[in-house]
């Protein structure tokens, strides 16, 4: 039999089907006499926040951001000494000073990947450099994989440059498990790979306390 709890005349709680229901608590007074927070003042399918802005709380990890909505953004940059020489021989030649350590979220999101370097020259004949990145765990043995469906995604022609800059970039079309990309939930890092064609190119040509740096970002966006 459902019974109920009355303080002058007024029900308080009402027990029915084993349930004990706290009366008169749907209004915006009493939800803030319970400590619920300003929030609670309004209809659970009818907040609305004042002027759009939210002014507190923190977004969860949990949280899924509509697709095409970036979702982390790492970014390195290196100020350079002195001068970088790129070979013919392909290779990671920035190393440790440019690259970007980040954890994929999702097996379905897209890495961006931006690279920009500045005082590329060639001094003698005309030259190519080809760019590309790799990643791996730690880069302890080897180049690491592929980053993307080519190995070179970007090529600049040197002639008797001073000044000029060489930058690529790279949109990684998942982040699933495979050869071309990485695995999600696990940290790997990013770094430029490059190699030049008929001869060495040099970097950071100019470079002096106030000239020449390069900085490369990775952006993670939502699938």
């Amino acid at each position: 039999m459902a019974g109920e709890i009355q303080v002058n005349s007024v029900t308080a709680l009402t027990e029915s089907g084993s349930n004990i229901v706290l009366n008169n608590v749907d209004t915006a007074t009493n939800r803030t006499n319970l400590g619920l927070g300003s929030i609670a003042t309004q209809a659970a399918d009818s907040v609305s926040i004042s002027g759009g802005n939210i002014t507190g709380g923190t977004i969860g990890s949990g949280v899924v951001f509509p697709a095409g909505h970036p979702i982390q953004f790492k970014t390195d940059e290196f100020a350079p000494s002195s001068s970088l020489t790129v070979t013919t021989t392909a290779s990671l030649a920035l190393g440790a000073n440019l690259q970007v350590e980040i954890t994929p979220k999702s097996t379905s999101n897209k890495l961006l990947v931006h690279f920009w370097a500045s005082g590329l020259h060639n001094a003698s004949n005309q030259r190519g450099m080809h760019l590309g990145f790799k990643y791996d765990a730690t880069f302890s043995s080897g180049n690491g994989t592929t980053l993307g469906t080519k190995l070179f995604p970007a090529y600049n022609i040197g002639w008797m440059y001073y000044g000029s800059n060489l930058n690529g970039y790279v949109l990684d079309l998942d982040c699933t498990i495979s050869a071309n990309s990485p695995v999600a939930n696990t940290s790997i890092i990013i770094r430029p790979f490059l190699q030049t064609l008929n001869g060495d190119m040099t970097l950071f040509v100019n470079v002096n306390s106030d000239r020449d740096m390069a900085h490369m970002t990775v952006t993670e966006i939502q699938g």
